[in-house]
């Protein structure tokens, strides 16, 4: 389960694991979207939005995908971004770190993008 990493809910404790287990927590699952909602010579706005389709609640969630070369994040808003590299990465915010089970949380970004077509994040 791929994905079940991303919905992990940042609990260390059970960030390594990738497969199911009866003594480990329920695993939670959820859907990731990153997209670009707007670009312009040089930059973008884009947003990344984390749905819970689990039947547990999500804490502390937050979500990685990777950027292509040389695209920066330069400022973000619902969230606490973070990159190294291609690696980017997004955090709940305190106002809003619970996902129950059907909720959606979205949070948004800037960036730098030094060629002229939109990055596509994967």
């Amino acid at each position: 389960m791929p994905d079940s990493q991303l919905c992990s809910g940042g609990n260390p404790k059970y960030a390594a694991y990738d497969k199911p287990r009866a003594d480990w927590p329920a695993t939670t699952v959820c859907t990731v979207t990153v997209k670009v909602d707007t670009s312009w010579q040089g930059g973008f706005q884009a947003s990344v939005t984390i749905k819970n389709t689990g039947t547990t609640p999500i804490d502390d969630w937050y979500v990685s995908w990777t950027m292509p070369s040389g695209v920066t994040i330069s400022q973000g808003w619902n969230g606490t971004f973070m990159q190294s590299g291609t690696t980017a990465m997004v955090h709940a915010p305190s106002w809003n770190s619970t996902l129950a089970p059907g909720a959606t949380a979205t949070a948004g970004f800037l960036g730098s993008n030094p060629s002229s077509s939109p990055p596509t994040p994967t």
